[in-house]
């Protein structure tokens, strides 16, 4: 089973900075929210370092963070965290848009093109 990293923060509303630098930060560590202020990571991802580099930060400002490092309780438990990081659904619905947008290559302006690249 994995050792996981939990991060717990309280953030003010107010002024909104914090918040905003901490949802892209967390956004770009890929952590799994389990509920609102919980996130969860794979203790030995890439991007750990970033989830604990984002715990100071939160103190540092002043507000409320806790960084956990903990087991899963079982095998339950590890699956259903497993599970938050599942993007095969995603993965597959990308693919889809993309085998559209290989059909439509001949057919459509380059800007057009350029446009949904983008957007994939």
């Amino acid at each position: 089973m994995n050792s996981w990293l939990i991060l717990t923060a309280t953030l003010p509303t107010h002024p909104s900075g914090l918040r905003v630098r901490v949802w892209r930060a967390l956004k770009a560590t890929g952590a799994a929210s389990l509920r609102e202020g919980v996130y969860l990571l794979p203790e030995h991802a890439p991007s750990a370092q970033a989830l604990r580099d984002l715990d100071r930060t939160i103190t540092d400002a002043g507000a409320e963070a806790y960084l956990l490092q903990v087991p899963s309780r079982d095998e339950h438990q590890e699956a259903v965290f497993r599970g938050l990081f599942d993007r095969s659904d995603l993965y597959e619905q990308w693919r889809e848009q993309l085998r559209g947008l290989r059909s439509r290559l001949g057919s459509t302006d380059e800007a057009g093109l350029r446009k949904t690249v983008r957007t994939l």
